[in-house]
């Protein structure tokens, strides 16, 4: 099986980048937008319950931290998004959680329209939408930016073209950051084979249509990377990472280190990996009480720095339950419909279930595609075309 894989996956080790190119691009291009921007100095409207026109401006223009996929692995995937976010300093330095009240998401929006406006006026064939109804207001940009085609910066030395790429940017908003700074003190433990077996999950997800980016897909990429940390944690192939080391965004660069990727070099070994996330998922995990959570908050032990935790954290101890979930649905809430079939706690973000999206039936498919998964090789063993 690995061999079949690592097949499959053997081009994102030729196209990925490693050294950042297109995002550093980017990032400078955003931070231009973003230099001078005068943003509300209380976006989160934790110590205010004035209108989102009274919050306090500042005056030091606003810092843009990168997150996602590419801080997560540390290379920059083909065809993938760039995910930027504006935080102020005191944004940053502030460790509470965001917050998700409609005055929070009224600033956001204000501090958004400022940047927006100013981003089209620097570049002018961007083409660049502000959603603002979203559960997280966002900008979305389509654009073609000039980067460097080594690793070279320099714009007087290097050779470039021309990249046609996509980005969001959020603003006021710490947890993304965090969970990508996170996950990545998890796959830096084992940078080879625990990059490799994201990938592979990723890929086969997109495959098969688990992945919320594909048609009737219902899992995020970020909730099948915390599924396979939650695994090597489980099984002891990484050390906890207490949560409360990245709180405070000032600890972390906000533009990530990139790391080389390089192929296993046992695929027998590889292919083992694959089969025992495999059947951690159908034959170890109890779906119907067992939460995948990297926050250490276990009930009756204290998880270690070193060890992963002894005691499970059940849905029950976070109210996750079917119970909860028919309240929910008869109240009617506002937004997307809510199931604790799978639970993922957010390590971040309160009373989160990032596998919110998996409805029974969604489960039930889930398992048996996991089953068909370690029949069929992944689905690449029996000559189904990679991802």
């Amino acid at each position: 099986m690995g061999r079949a894989v690592l097949g499959s996956l053997r081009h994102i080790a030729t196209e990925t980048d490693p050294t950042l190119r297109v995002v550093r691009a980017l990032h400078s291009k955003v931070s231009a937008a973003a230099q001078g921007l005068s943003l509300l100095n209380d976006p989160s409207g934790t110590s205010s319950l004035a209108k989102p026109s009274a919050g306090s401006a500042v005056n030091a223009s606003p810092l843009v931290y990168t997150f996602g996929s590419c801080c997560v692995f540390g290379v920059a995937e083909p065809k993938s998004d760039v995910d930027f976010v504006l935080l102020t300093a005191k944004d940053a330095s502030d460790e509470g959680p965001d917050t998700p009240s409609q005055t929070a998401r009224g600033w956001q929006t204000q501090s958004l329209a400022k940047f927006s406006a100013k981003l089209r006026s620097q570049n002018p064939t961007f083409v660049v939408e502000e959603v603002r109804r979203a559960r997280v207001p966002v900008v979305r940009v389509k654009a073609a930016v000039s980067v460097p085609l080594s690793g070279n910066s320099d714009p007087v030395t290097s050779t470039t073209t021309m990249a046609q790429v996509k980005f969001d940017v959020t603003a006021h908003r710490r947890n993304g950051v965090r969970n990508s700074a996170l996950l990545r003190a998890y796959f830096d433990q084992c940078p080879i084979e625990a990059r490799w077996l994201a990938m592979a999950v990723k890929a086969w997800s997109k495959r098969v249509g688990v992945n919320l980016g594909s048609p009737g897909g219902f899992i995020t990429s970020y909730g099948l990377n915390l599924l396979v940390v939650y695994y090597l944690l489980r099984h002891g192939k990484v050390r906890y990472v207490p949560i409360e080391k990245f709180r405070n965004c000032q600890s972390i660069p906000p533009l990530p280190n990139g790391t080389p990727l390089e192929l296993p070099a046992d695929e027998e070994a590889f292919g083992a990996l694959l089969l025992d996330w495999l059947a951690f998922y159908t034959k170890e995990f109890v779906y119907e009480e067992e939460v995948v959570t990297l926050t250490g908050r276990v009930r009756g032990a204290a998880a270690s720095s070193s060890e992963p935790p002894s005691v499970l954290l059940r849905s029950k101890d976070l109210g996750w339950t079917r119970e909860a979930e028919d309240q929910l649905a008869q109240r009617g809430s506002e937004g997307e419909r809510i199931s604790y079939r799978l639970c993922i706690e957010d390590p971040y973000e309160v009373n989160l279930n990032v596998g919110r999206l998996v409805t029974p039936l969604k489960l039930d498919l889930f398992k048996r595609l996991l089953v068909a998964a370690g029949d069929n090789g992944f689905g690449v063993a029996v000559g189904q075309k990679p991802i």
